[in-house]
């Protein structure tokens, strides 16, 4: 994995965190999480083009299996969550309860659009149905995409955001949620982008001018500043979607091609500082961010205990980022 955008998942994943962060002074930064939400879908199809984009044409690879060693990283972390969910309001659950959540223990609450079972349990966990899904859709798609051209993968890709456009059309404004945001198959296309952003790197020839190539990088990050602040202002059909995959893909693949090639300011920072350590265990820091959020600032009002909102929030930052260290720690299989 490129260090550089290991480091790019610790930062995305403080984003999510500060979209669920809600205390005092400080609001939701809705625009920011969203964005990193896109971007984790994306990179993640990326990533996978990268490591078993020539794999899946092997004839030991294994669907099943692949699909299988994702579960064995999420799940166990996954059930413990909702384990604590339970433990902590038995008292108050009701049969209609424990079945809003059955859909998540079995990870296909997403397919649902009802937000009381899409939300069941852990809510943040509706992320692993999508993603699950994604594992299991990739060998088939990155087998296609090995087939095609550069110009026929483009036209394939203006062809599914075409559908994916006339698509959310019909798609009333008060069901966003349900079948934009959160529904794997609009999710896919987020992951599928990922992928043509891996074919157009390794096609890519990055330059030997530093100076371009810090110009590439701030032009990133300032496409992705302008789609943070575009957020409030765009249709919600298309700030759930459309709007981050330029600044998305563009990060991804530029940030991939410099770290090995001439590195620009922000890949050198990326890729050579320690931050990249962090980035192992963002799977464990999502799961768990928002129950500790939530079971934080309950406790605080419970007991009508009043802290300085930063203090809390860069708090419980530090703390969800040093438990997610030691969870990856317990939990990854061993390394022989």
């Amino acid at each position: 994995m490129f260090k550089s955008l290991q480091s790019l998942r610790y930062i995305l994943i403080i984003m999510v965190f500060l979209g669920h962060f809600q205390y005092g002074y400080i609001e939701n930064f809705n625009s920011g999480g969203t964005l990193a939400v896109s971007c984790f879908t994306v990179l993640s199809g990326f990533v996978l083009s990268l490591a078993y984009g020539k794999k899946v044409d092997s004839e030991d690879f294994s669907t099943w299996k692949f699909c299988l060693k994702f579960l064995k990283k999420v799940y166990p972390l996954h059930l413990l969550c909702t384990l604590y969910i339970i433990l902590v309001n038995v008292e108050h659950m009701t049969w209609a309860d424990y079945l809003e959540i059955l859909p998540s223990l079995l990870l296909i609450q997403s397919w649902i659009p009802i937000e009381t079972y899409y939300w069941g349990g852990n809510a943040v966990s509706w992320y692993l149905c999508n993603l699950l899904f994604a594992y299991a859709m990739f060998p088939t798609i990155q087998r296609f995409f090995n087939r095609l051209l550069d110009w026929k993968l483009t036209l394939f890709c203006v062809g599914l955001l075409t559908v994916f456009a006339v698509a959310i059309v019909f798609v009333p404004e008060d069901r966003v949620n349900d079948f934009i945001f959160i529904n794997p198959l609009s999710r896919l296309v987020d992951f599928i982008l990922g992928m043509a952003a891996y074919r157009m790197m390794a096609a890519y020839k990055p330059s030997d001018n530093k100076k371009v190539v810090n110009l590439i990088e701030f032009g990133c990050l300032a496409g992705a500043i302008a789609t943070i602040a575009a957020y409030p202002h765009t249709c919600s059909k298309l700030r759930e979607s459309a709007i981050h995959w330029p600044a998305s893909m563009a990060i991804i693949m530029f940030l991939c091609a410099h770290e090995k090639h001439t590195q620009g300011f922000l890949s050198s920072i990326l890729s050579k500082g320690g931050l990249y350590k962090l980035g192992n265990c963002t799977f464990e820091f999502f799961l768990i961010h928002f129950l500790i959020i939530l079971t934080t600032v309950s406790l605080l009002n419970k007991h009508g205990i009043s802290v300085s909102p930063l203090l809390l929030c860069v708090s419980l930052i530090v703390f969800t980022t040093a438990v997610s260290y030691v969870i990856h720690k317990l939990l990854s299989p061993k390394k022989h």
